[in-house]
Order: structure tokens, then sequence, then C-alpha cells
């Protein structure tokens, strides 16, 4: 199953939120591979938009609930998200469907 997502870091929190994707850190380390167990594979992020400060994410998964559950569980999204929550605009989890926007699949080209 491919989903995508779309959040928003908060204004002038840009350049930490690349920041922090882009650290090799045990932090960092450590939620990849909860993704990982979790089921999640081909996850990118994205931003930009007309503010900078968009963030559009992809990913692919055998079952969409179970992998949301799992990672949710994992005590390494726990500390991710203690550093990632305080730069979003809205929180940064699949925990509740109001946080964070599922989009529909409208097209793939294979």
């Amino acid at each position: 199953m491919r989903s995508g997502f779309v959040m928003r870091i908060r204004e002038g929190r840009e350049a930490e939120y690349r920041e922090l994707h882009a650290q090799r850190n045990p932090l960092g380390d450590g939620i990849r591979e909860a993704c990982r167990r979790a089921g999640f594979r081909n996850y990118s992020l994205f931003t930009g938009g007309p503010t900078g400060n968009w963030v559009f994410g992809y990913f692919e998964t055998d079952d969409l609930d179970t992998s949301i559950a799992s990672l949710g569980a994992d005590p390494a999204n726990d500390a991710w998200q203690a550093m990632v929550t305080p730069l979003m605009e809205l929180p940064a989890t699949f925990a509740d469907s109001d946080e964070v926007t599922l989009l529909a699949e409208v097209f793939h080209l294979e």
C-alpha cells in the first residue's frame, strides 16, 4: 500500500526540521530502524510549498493500521516525537488521524 501525507512545520523552524532529519545520530538511526520494524519502506519526506514550511511524505507498507500501531508503541518513536513535534504546526504522529492529513492516491504509473 502506497500512502502520502502532508504536515506543516512551524514558521521559522524549517532549517531545524531539515537539519534534524539529515543528521546521522543514534536518535535518528533509532527512528529509522523503528520505521523498518513497523513495516514502513520507501519512506521519503519533501519540504517546500509557497511558504517553505510544508512537508509531503510518502511511504509504502503492507498494512497501514498495523504499521502505525507498531511505530506508535516503539520507544524510539517516543524519543523522536519529543524532538520533532515542537517543530510542527500539527503533531508529527499518525496516532490520531486528525493530526496528519493522509492523502488518497488518484494515479500511479509503474
